[in-house]
């Protein structure tokens, strides 16, 4: 194919079922710093990928500042700060016309998500569309108070979002402190650590053949790709032996291996990139104990939890530190998945793998011991303690329980409607805190799920459960362990067997999207929405960090012809994305969102409310003062305006 840049990644591809041996080190991934004033360009291309040269396949991919791969480039993003991301839809499939349906269609249509952020749902920007050809800016304002945590980006177009994340476009989203936030120096020391291994995004790849059973059995990508109208670009998968059909990589490598010192506590950020199974990764041998630091890129509260297995359902991130005592040094130590440990013994969604990563314990040396974290992070206003404060039980309708589920695929029974029927899941208000249920326990038996043992639920599987924008706190998770849902923590997604969370919607109103996160059910139609709206209960969060009139929802800002250069198809490794200063000066409409005030420092600049009278001569009475009128002067809209389409980008000139 035309255009296509061939990508190795050389690991140790060691097959299912053989020995372990010492494997290639991970390979850290390349990052892009979104920073005020500074604009990632992401495009969507097409290319090659070849896994240590025994494994090849065609796919669509993200090219993040020129550099293309799958997984995408590592993108940090700042608190405080204003963070343009230019996506740039590359692939020459036709246009999509269809308005809305809960099926497998538009397959080179696209829209980018950020997987955990607290912004504005204008930021996010779920209903907008892209298709082959245009281009759109996602402008994000960062509020000062954001936490510092591990998220993750990947496409999520409702009809294509499964094709296009197992075709690998996602890539990790580091949110880094705030520089007024003082970690303390055991955490510093962990998170600061130049020899800890690279952040690590796990990509499903099933080229072929059946994954689980029942129910929830999952089509591999080439049938999936065999389900839209056209694809232009085939599959070609090419391997040596059936069983590398069906796996897990680490940031693009099979079983890769990491090094760590003993007797000096390391962290892992991990970023769990499927979206069909479950996965519950464990450690052979007894050398090294491990903690869970945070999950879902929000820290846990002391004391840390000790675990046995890093359960992880799709979507779920989890930073967990890692001990091993000095009888391991020279060991390798085998990461492995089990499906009977965990989030759901014996389930079609518990996915089996001898060999996902090894760890080489490496002699101490001249560093210094360090032991697990005993301090808790500092946390933001956003994330209190919810467990203490009143709830109201259900939203505003009444809604006391949301079930991702059947029959068929749908929310409570309801499929998607689209995201202009003014249709909710449920309603809620800005600065409530609400209490209900990820599925009905009563449903499931009312059980409480046993993750020390292979009896567990006797359910064929259990639905992953997200919603955007704002994090939940669990309640009951129904684990007792605390492996897979840990009571009083901080989650974007959960599995859906009866967990009690809390809600607090702040600082943004409009509509949430919620969905099952095995997004070929998405895909399908199990999703919907939550709207969120003023109803003038006071906020005692901090306004100053909300995007200025987040009404200028025409972020679609179309960029005029990309680059006149782009006729020799600006894929290859020279970098012609990366000058983002050029795309600046031509949009004349100045992109909408980067112009409000966010630009400045963190907290000041907001401080100037817009409603006070225009009578500031009078200088005995400040304008400041006005009766405690939140800076997001939102009125109450039910019904958020819709989100304009994109204007075609014209092609490009050869």
């Amino acid at each position: 194919m035309p255009g296509i840049t061939s990508m190795v990644y050389r690991a140790c591809y060691v097959m299912l079922l053989t020995a372990v041996v010492r494997c290639a080190d991970l390979v850290a991934l390349p990052t892009a710093d979104c920073t005020d004033g500074s604009v990632v360009t992401i495009e969507v291309t097409s290319g090659d990928v070849t896994i240590d040269g025994k494994l090849s396949f065609s796919t669509r991919m993200y090219s993040v500042n020129g550099i293309k791969g799958v997984p995408s480039s590592i993108i940090k993003m700042h608190p405080g700060t204003t963070c343009t991301l230019r996506l740039q839809n590359k692939l020459t499939g036709d246009t999509c016309a269809i308005a809305h349906a809960n099926s497998y269609h538009c397959i080179d249509s696209t829209v980018l998500h950020t997987h955990g952020l607290h912004v504005s749902p204008d930021d996010d920007l779920i209903d907008s569309r892209t298709n082959a050809g245009e281009s759109r800016d996602y402008v994000y304002h960062i509020p000062a108070a954001h936490m510092m945590g591990t998220h993750w980006y990947h496409a999520h177009h409702h009809g294509s979002t499964a094709v296009q994340v197992a075709s690998g476009m996602a890539g990790i989203l580091l949110v880094e402190p705030h520089s007024s936030v003082v970690l303390p120096a055991d955490l510093k020391a962990l998170y600061e650590d130049a020899e800890a291994p690279p952040p690590m995004l796990f990509h499903h790849l099933h080229l072929g053949g059946t994954t689980g059973g029942g129910g929830l059995q999952w089509e591999d990508f080439e049938t999936l790709l065999g389900r839209y109208p056209s694809n232009n670009v085939p599959l070609n998968p090419s391997w040596i032996d059936n069983r590398q059909q069906n796996f897990y990589t680490v940031n693009g490598m099979y079983n890769p291996n990491i090094n760590i010192k003993a007797n000096v506590a390391t962290i892992l950020r991990m970023v769990h990139a499927g979206g069909s199974n479950h996965i519950a990764l464990v450690l052979s041998g007894t050398y090294c104990t491990m903690q869970l630091i945070a999950r879902d890129g929000v820290f846990h509260r002391l004391p840390y939890l000790t675990i046995t297995s890093i359960a992880m359902i799709p979507g779920t991130r989890a930073d967990v530190a890692i001990l091993c005592n000095s009888n391991a040094v020279g060991q390798t130590i085998t990461v492995s998945t089990d499906p009977n440990v965990g989030i759901q013994p014996s389930s079609p969604n518990g996915f089996r793998q001898p060999n996902f990563f090894t760890i080489t314990v490496q002699a101490q040396g001249n560093t210094a011991s360090r032991g697990f974290p005993t301090s808790e992070a500092p946390f933001p206003d956003y994330l209190k303690n919810l467990l203490t404060e009143t709830a109201q039980r259900g939203g505003e309708t009444g809604v006391t329980s949301v079930t991702p589920g059947g029959p068929g695929f749908a929310v409570n029974n309801v499929p998607f409607p689209g995201f202009h029927a003014n249709q909710y899941v449920e309603e809620f208000c800005l600065n409530r805190v609400y209490e209900f249920d990820i599925g009905n326990a009563g449903g499931r038996g009312g059980v409480t799920i046993d993750t020390t043992s292979t009896s567990g639920l006797a359910d064929r599987g259990t639905h992953p459960y997200h919603h955007h924008i704002n994090h939940m706190q669990v309640q009951n998770g129904r684990d007792p362990s605390g492996h897979v849902v840990r009571d009083g923590e901080w989650r974007d997604v959960v599995p859906v067997w009866g967990v009690t969370v809390r809600m607090w919607p702040v600082r943004y109103t409009g509509l949430v999207v919620l969905h099952c996160h095995f997004v070929q059910h998405e895909d399908q139609g199990m999703m919907g929405l939550y709207l969120v709206r003023d109803c003038g209960i006071p906020s005692t969060v901090d306004q100053v960090t909300a995007p200025p009139t987040p009404s200028p929802t025409p972020a679609p800002t179309p960029l005029p012809t990309p680059q006149p250069t782009p006729a020799p198809t600006p894929q290859p490794p020279t970098p012609p994305p990366t000058p983002p200063p050029t795309p600046q000066p031509t949009p004349a409409p100045t992109p909408q969102p980067p112009t409000p005030p966010p630009t400045s420092p963190p907290t000041p600049p907001p401080t100037p409310p817009p409603t006070p009278p225009p009578t500031p001569t009078p200088t005995p009475q400040p304008p400041t003062p006005p009766p405690t009128a939140p800076p997001t002067p939102q009125p109450p809209q039910p019904t958020p305006p819709p989100t304009p389409p994109p204007t075609p980008l014209p092609p490009p000139t050869p």
